[in-house]
């Protein structure tokens, strides 16, 4: 085994991350959806209940974790935003309104991004330092952006088990892969607008098995373990039992360096 790049001589390392995006995937997605109030409902139960769970199991495990959370929901959600950093938790960037950096102009990317960053400051007293692209993709411009702000990483990016600077700039990659994002194996939003947003139903061993083969083979390689979760997924009570699966894995392997995006 090479030498560790990781603290206290870590095997590897380990990133658990929550997008609580709540409703506003759907409400940036297709204004129709607000006359939507059952699709509605679906995704509030994140920042309304499945937030507080996911809280519980962090606690009792004490990992700490990282919270993507759209400026929108934390103005939305104090309670939620309370909870979290009352946990000991990190608040990051995931837009203002879930915003598909792809689809903006330049402009329009930018004012997103210094409006998200004005309203996280002020409503956590801290500025974020971390950025995760809303819908899973960024724009050409997207890093030199977070540069040009002072976000210091980004985790969007599916290039590498290790983090990397991106070229020319100061901005951090802690790159993940879909397989360890929650939402392909539970979402079902069968009315959302513009289009639905169908995943097959996949049974929870299925889903433990895939993260702990993906931790088990990134931490054999020595590398970053980024997991991707969303409380109005995970958060429910059906699964709950697959973050518990993997917290446990993490923490019982013993030489796995368990960190906030900020700490990495």
């Amino acid at each position: 085994m090479a030498e560790s790049v990781w603290p206290n001589v870590a095997r590897s390392a380990a990133f658990f991350s929550f997008d609580l995006d709540g409703e506003s995937w759907l409400l940036w997605g297709d204004e129709r959806n607000a006359e939507r109030p059952v699709t509605i409902s679906q995704a509030q139960y994140g920042p309304r209940v499945g937030v507080f769970e996911i809280l519980r199991l962090l606690r009792r495990y004490e990992v700490p974790a990282t919270f993507f959370i759209p400026s929108w929901i934390a103005e939305h959600y104090p309670r939620a935003l309370e909870a979290v950093l009352d946990g000991g938790h990190e608040v990051a960037l995931h837009g203002h309104l879930h915003e598909h950096a792809e689809t903006m102009k330049t402009e329009e990317e930018e004012e997103v991004l210094a409006k998200s960053i004005e309203i996280l400051t002020r409503l956590t007293g801290k500025k974020p330092i971390g950025h995760r692209p809303p819908g899973g993709e960024a724009s050409p411009i997207t890093i030199a952006l977070l540069g040009r702000y002072g976000i210091r990483y980004s985790s969007g990016y599916m290039d590498d088990v290790f983090p990397y600077f991106h070229e020319d700039t100061d901005v951090l990659e802690l790159p993940f892969q879909w397989v360890c994002d929650d939402w392909w194996y539970s979402m079902v939003a069968p009315y959302a607008l513009p289009t639905p947003d169908v995943h097959e139903m996949v049974p929870n061993a299925d889903i433990v098995s895939l993260w702990t083969s993906m931790l088990d083979g990134v931490s054999g390689m020595g590398g970053l373990f980024v997991l991707v979760c969303h409380p109005q997924v995970t958060g429910r009570p059906h699964r709950l039992a697959t973050l518990e699966a993997i917290l446990q894995a993490a923490r019982n392997a013993g030489d796995i360096w368990i960190a906030k995006g900020e700490q990495i």
